[in-house]
């Protein structure tokens, strides 16, 4: 379960912006957290893949609707 620990006052970076591209043209793109990577929207998160998508996990809950 998502527990941030606030307020936060360690070195940080803070993007905000109308949008956000990250584009890797020969490689990938990497995203790492030692205690979570957290993806949140309003509305939307999709993830698409040509081939494959894998979940490497111990344990894994998926919760649909209300």
């Amino acid at each position: 379960m998502l527990n941030p620990k606030f307020p936060f006052d360690g070195n940080q970076v803070i993007l905000t912006s109308d949008r956000v591209t990250l584009h890797s043209k020969t490689d990938g793109v990497f995203l790492f957290g030692k205690g979570m990577v957290a993806l949140s929207s309003t509305q939307t998160i999709n993830l698409d893949a040509n081939e494959k998508i894998l979940l490497d996990c111990e344990k894994e809950y998926l919760r649909f609707g209300t």
